[in-house]
């Protein structure tokens, strides 16, 4: 702030604050200055009452051309010159910058009227003005005038020392904070310890940890019972792949410019293989073709584009309903459905087809099957080359009477089996009740009788080894055929083992 050169006057400049108790202070150095001078009268320059001889004597002891003084000169709003004249610009003071009990008019400042004991009394005034300003306190008002600090405390509990220092933290009260440490959750501020407040956001939402960033500088203002964001600010954790390419946008982080590439869309048809649309933003819809599905083609465990499926899932053993032969081919019904592995074992059968069904072909009997061979149930019968039959039975008790030639012979008892699929050539019989009797009959070995023979063997102990041999004829009463045979025996009502042999 700027005074004037006589009487101090203060002149506040453009940035300066405009005190009311600086301009009074003005006009009482002024009043004082004034206060001190007498009135001018017309055509007259001092009054004879207040010329003494005193200053008559002073004048007359002041030496020839004491008055041969050279001025300095000065440029601004008051300017003089070599001659002693002495200058205010127009407009620095107005009559509201002077006391009314002055009698000055601040035109004649304008115009350079102004006499040289009223520029003292001027400088008086603004002195005294200056003296008053130099011992006022300064004026806290942060709710104009908000406060800065930077911060100290911790991450969650920030504290402030403001100079002057505020006694009260009031509505609409403003500062800017420099964290010292960027924040924690829910973060604090106290004030020259008048009490902690809460920190948010301008819409009144707590801070997240992380959100005011060490060295950078926050402002807010007490609403309530906290301390709101003045601004919104950037806020917001995107990166760069989360906006569209080109554009950018504020974060927590400082301002980003997005790289999401700008795709376009289409229709895409689905097909047996993954389709892959590539990551972006797409300004044209993505339009994916409709798929047509069958419900009865597909199982009813199965949904595919919304469709569930209506066919029945077999997932057990599933028996054909029929089979049939048609000479190449074996076909086997099955129930409608879909199959899948039995139990999820892979390598067992989903259908099941009985051995009935699988003998659809009718020449599957056992008389087309080898001999104890089974096929599909049925245990074969046919004896591949030379047959043979086997089995016991128990001779008559009755005797007949058995030819060793046309007209001799012997009674015997006798052997007859039956139900056999050939003509045996050999037949071999052997007694199991507790006896050791043999028959033997042979079509090709003769004798010295007949070619077809039978033999008979009786072996005993009667004290003494001994047996007799029986030769009977093989074509008389005693035969063999297609279908069985008949043999003499040793005893009758006795188990006998026979072997048959074609």
């Amino acid at each position: 702030m700027q005074t004037t050169g006589n009487l101090g006057l203060k002149k506040p400049e453009g940035t300066d604050l405009v005190d009311i108790a600086d301009l009074n202070g003005n006009m009482d150095i002024l009043d004082t200055a004034v206060n001190g001078k007498v009135e001018k009268i017309t055509g007259k320059q001092l009054s004879t009452n207040d010329y003494t001889a005193t200053e008559k004597t002073k004048l007359a002891g002041i030496a020839t051309g004491a008055n041969n003084y050279t001025h300095p000169n000065h440029t601004g709003d008051v300017t003089s010159t070599g001659d002693g004249v002495t200058a205010i610009a127009a407009g620095v003071i107005v009559n509201a910058d002077v006391n009314a009990a002055a009698g000055i008019d601040a035109t004649k400042i304008g115009t350079g009227t102004v006499s040289n004991a009223e520029f003292g009394y001027l400088d008086g005034v603004t002195s005294a003005i200056q003296t008053q300003i130099n011992t006022k306190t300064g004026i806290v008002d942060y709710v104009r005038q908000p406060g800065y600090a930077a911060t100290a405390g911790t991450l969650s509990a920030y504290t402030a020392t403001l100079t002057p220092a505020p006694t009260s933290v009031v509505e609409g009260f403003g500062i800017t904070i420099v964290p010292n440490v960027t924040n924690g959750a829910s973060p604090t501020l106290n004030v020259n310890g008048l009490g902690a407040v809460a920190l948010k956001d301008q819409k009144g939402v707590a801070y997240a940890a992380g959100k005011l960033l060490a060295g950078k500088p926050y402002m807010f203002r007490k609403v309530g019972t906290d301390f709101l964001a003045d601004s919104s600010g950037g806020a917001g954790d995107a990166l760069a792949g989360d906006i569209r390419a080109g554009k950018k946008a504020a974060t927590d982080a400082g301002d980003i410019v997005g790289s999401l590439v700008v795709q376009t869309g289409g229709t895409v048809t689905p097909t047996a293989s993954n389709i892959v649309k590539p990551a972006g933003i797409y300004d044209t819809a993505i339009t994916v073709a409709g798929v047509a599905v069958p419900a009865a083609k597909v199982l009813n465990d199965t949904t595919i584009a919304g469709v569930t499926g209506t066919m029945a899932a077999k997932t057990g053993l599933t028996d054909a309903t029929s089979s049939a032969w048609d000479g190449n081919y074996l076909y086997a019904r099955t129930p409608l459905g879909g199959y899948t592995v039995q139990g999820g074992i892979a390598g067992q059968a989903d259908i099941r087809i009985s051995a009935a069904q699988a003998r659809a072909d009718t020449n599957i009997i056992a008389s087309n099957i080898r001999n104890g061979t089974w096929i599909y149930g049925v245990v074969g019968t046919l004896v591949e080359g030379k047959r043979m039959a086997t089995g016991t039975t128990t001779s008559s008790g009755s005797e007949t009477f058995w030819y060793v030639n046309n007209s001799t012979g012997a009674t015997m008892p006798s052997v007859s089996v039956s139900g056999l699929s050939f003509q045996p050539r050999v037949i071999f019989l052997m007694m199991t009740g507790g006896g050791s009797s043999y028959t033997i009959y042979e079509d090709h070995i003769s004798d010295n009788y007949y070619a077809k023979s039978v033999k008979v063997f009786n072996w005993y102990n009667n004290g003494y080894d001994s047996s007799v041999v029986q030769n009977f004829k093989g074509d008389t009463v005693a035969y063999s055929n297609v279908g069985g045979f008949k043999m003499p025996v040793v005893a009758g009502g006795y188990s006998y083992a026979w072997f048959a042999y074609e």
